[in-house]
């Protein structure tokens, strides 16, 4: 999910800059009748729709301009960020209530537990390297 949603935050940002620039035209001209500004992109234009705002992008093919419509992810990102935003929510909630199920901490047997565990993996690490460095000196007096 991680890597849909940075993609879709790329194309969102392109778009919205896009029409930003676009639109920035459209304001510079003043009161302008027209309803699409274009804009040259080098291998084509890009067309705003001043009454709706969609934008197109339009390039040559076969012998005339073909304009397809830019994708809008903004819905879907703002979808998500409403759903990230209820999230947060819920876990403030949570957090001002100290649920104990978020929050538990383990009991005293519990931490005894894991730490007697963690010594015996250190006890039996120490024992093998002991064992290495006793090979590895057998060897050096050959």
């Amino acid at each position: 999910m991680g890597k849909k949603f940075l993609i879709a935050a790329v194309v969102a940002t392109v778009v919205l800059g896009a029409g930003l620039y676009a639109r920035s035209d459209l304001l510079a001209a003043g009161n302008s009748q027209s309803r699409y500004v274009l804009k040259d992109t080098g291998n084509g234009y890009l067309r705003l729709d001043t009454k709706t705002g969609e934008m197109s992008l339009c390039q040559p093919k076969a012998n005339s301009f073909v304009c397809e419509a830019v994708a809008d992810d903004r819905e879907v990102l703002e979808k998500e960020i409403a759903r990230l935003d209820d999230r947060i929510g819920v876990l403030k909630r949570h957090i001002k209530k100290n649920d104990s199920t978020y929050f538990k901490l383990p009991s005293d047997k519990e931490v005894d537990k894991v730490l007697s565990y963690f010594e015996g993996l250190v006890k039996r690490f120490r024992s093998f390297s002991d064992f290495l460095d006793g090979e590895e000196k057998a060897d050096d007096s050959i």
